[in-house]
């Protein structure tokens, strides 16, 4: 089987949503990594300290200091799809998620695999030529 992988990245910056974005973030890695079984084999996680440290940020530095994601674009979320998908072969399946806290409840913990499966993800995908673009909600 190829390889998933979950992409996320949080800026809490601009202080939005009580800047719960990178704790958010943490809470889905501790599911994940918690659910092997679940099918995710990548994990890429970015914080803002990571994209920092890259090429990325020196040559777009103007637009990205700018901590208002209505002024920066959120232009940083293609990059690390971009990093992400670089380290990944043909066939394997990349899944971006957003850390916005109203769709991880604090109540989630684990997955039911009886209700959620990656199967459906990637048949939906492979039948739309590749790419699946949806709005999941956990409720």
């Amino acid at each position: 089987m190829n390889k998933v992988a979950l992409v996320t990245v949080s800026d809490d910056r601009s202080g939005r949503k009580n800047g719960k974005y990178s704790e958010t973030q943490d809470r889905i890695r501790t599911i994940f990594e918690g659910n092997r079984d679940f099918g995710i084999n990548e994990l890429f996680f970015w914080k803002w300290d990571d994209i920092l440290s890259t090429d990325f940020y020196t040559q777009n530095k103007k637009i990205l200091d700018q901590f208002d994601p209505a002024m920066n674009g959120r232009c940083y979320k293609p990059f690390v799809i971009k990093e992400a998908l670089e380290k990944l072969d043909d066939g394997d399946l990349l899944i971006y998620n957003d850390v916005s806290p109203e769709w991880w409840p604090m109540d989630l913990y684990t997955i039911d695999q009886n209700i959620y499966s990656l199967d459906v993800i990637r048949n939906l995908c492979i039948e739309n030529g590749g790419i699946l673009t949806a709005d999941v909600n956990w409720y």
